[in-house]
């Protein structure tokens, strides 16, 4: 940080300190106010409304202990914690505020006060936003507030691990396009501790002029999440991704130009992918290619489409690839995707999906279910959660067949025109209302020994009926017997016989 924006918070503590110790010479306490009269100029620096940071009251918290003593109970209750959890991205009450270059330089001198006095703000920071375009700031306050940004990173906050870029939406002006290269190169050397990087790009696309491959290259050893949106990604970027071999979470919306079929045998670590596409021709079926063959770990794929109307970048056999040989596969999440139909539920979700966990199938029209659909017991031996929300075609025999076939399921999502009807046939197995729409299946009862009842039934009816377990016994052992006289005939026409 500059040493003017530093001398300037600094003489203003300063001059508030010498004021209280000079009282403090005169009536022997460290408050030139009484505790009343402290009270009551605190709450007046508790600004309204409190989405407003409260940068004067922070400010007056560090003159001195007594002072930072009277004010931390404001700082408690009328300040959201996220001001300092997530800096420079404070959002109160659903109401987002936007920092000034002034309130951003101001901020950094004030931590680093809050430091040198022993106190612990920078230890709440975990996440930073860093605005790239302020319209009100010229090239020199732009350069201060690139110097702020530095100097908190600097200072190496210890739980500080998520750095988030947000562009403005507009097309930065000509002569401010400089801002970001500079920007990118001075925060490099101080994101020793940054794992996870969020880069939200503008409507305009701004970010494709940015040296963010860059960045990404010198966190790419220790980066865990990256977050990617409204991007052109080039040869540069392709570079730097494929160097990022310790991801384990990659979230991907609307990019231009991606080509990621490349790099995605890079992330072996890979336990998440998020993929968000607008209208274009291009297909990701290389890549979902990619993810079944060199991500064993994947554990979960969400794949949206912005309009149910609009084809999507995949298809049916790259879907399937990824379905079939993604042995770590548990949890698959489609969204808006109207161009597959039952043949997809049947012959790749159903046959082939055994170790998914939780499926999520919104705003898919085309599932209908029926008679093409069979559902059979252990089609579906691990699934918990089924989410079939805004799905206006799904028959009500398909909700009959997987709550009859899955005793793993847990909770069930139904679209609304079959929500209203659903207690009928899903009470009698367990299933409660917990919201609308959503059912979710309650525990069985238990006796005093902890035990379920359903198994003390079971084990009573064997009991009971032993002589049924004998004649299961000697039928397994008579087809043992067969089986191996078989075997034996087999192995007796297969041997070569030599003269």
């Amino acid at each position: 940080m500059t040493d003017l924006t530093q001398s300037t918070e600094c003489s203003r503590l300063s001059i508030a300190h010498t004021n209280s110790q000079h009282c403090k010479l005169k009536t022997g306490h460290s408050s030139m106010l009484n505790p009343d009269t402290l009270y009551i100029v605190f709450l007046y620096l508790v600004p309204t409304p409190y989405t407003v940071p409260p940068l004067d009251l922070f400010a007056s918290s560090l003159v001195c202990k007594t002072w930072h003593t009277e004010a931390r109970p404001f700082l408690d209750e009328f300040v959201d914690p996220t001001t300092f959890n997530h800096l420079f991205y404070h959002k109160h009450h659903n109401q987002w505020y936007n920092y000034t270059y002034h309130e951003i330089i101001r901020i950094a001198g004030l931590l680093a006060e809050s430091r040198r006095n022993g106190l612990d703000h920078l230890n709440l920071i975990k996440r930073m936003t860093i605005p790239i375009d302020h319209d009100d700031a010229n090239d020199s306050d732009f350069n201060r507030t690139v110097f702020s940004f530095c100097y908190i990173l600097e200072q190496q906050p210890p739980n500080l691990t998520l750095l988030r870029f947000n562009l403005n939406t507009t097309i930065p002006r000509p002569n401010r396009l400089h801002r970001l290269p500079r920007l990118i190169f001075n925060l490099q050397s101080a994101c020793g501790n940054i794992s996870h990087l969020h880069l939200h790009g503008g409507s305009g696309d701004p970010a494709r002029r940015a040296p963010f491959h860059s960045l990404i290259v010198a966190l790419s050893k220790r980066l865990e999440s990256l977050v990617l949106s409204r991007f052109t990604l080039d040869s540069n970027t392709h570079a730097a991704l494929s160097s990022c071999t310790a991801l384990i979470d990659v979230r991907l919306r609307t990019l231009r130009n991606d080509h990621l079929g490349d790099v995605v045998p890079a992330w072996s670590n890979l336990r998440s992918f998020h993929y968000r596409h607008h209208d274009r021709r291009e297909t990701i079926d290389p890549v979902l290619i990619a993810l079944a063959r060199s991500c064993r770990r994947l554990a979960e794929v969400s794949i949206s489409v912005k309009n149910v109307n609009i084809m999507p970048a995949f298809t049916y056999d790259g879907l399937f690839t990824l379905v079939r040989w993604s042995h770590a596969l548990s949890t698959l999440r489609l969204v808006n995707v109207g161009s597959f139909s039952n043949n997809f539920l049947y012959y790749c979700l159903l046959r082939h999906g055994r170790r998914l966990e939780y499926i999520d199938l919104e705003g898919c029209p085309c599932f209908l279910g029926g008679a093409p659909v069979i559902v059979c017991d252990g089609m579906w031996p691990r699934i918990k959660s089924l989410s079939l929300r805004v799905c206006p075609n799904i028959y009500e025999s398909f909700i009959r067949d997987v709550v009859a076939a899955c005793d793993t399921l847990e909770e069930i999502v139904l679209p609304d025109h079959l929500d209203r009807g659903a207690a009928r046939y899903l009470e009698p197995c367990r299933f409660r209302r917990e919201a609308p729409n959503v059912w979710k299946r309650w525990a069985k009862p238990r006796n005093e020994d902890g035990v379920e009842e359903a198994k003390m039934e079971k084990a009573n009816v064997i009991e009971v009926q032993p002589e049924k377990r004998v004649r299961k016994g000697k039928l397994r052992a008579t087809l043992s017997r067969l089986g191996r006289r078989f075997k034996m005939i087999l192995n007796i026409r297969r041997t070569p016989h030599f003269s």
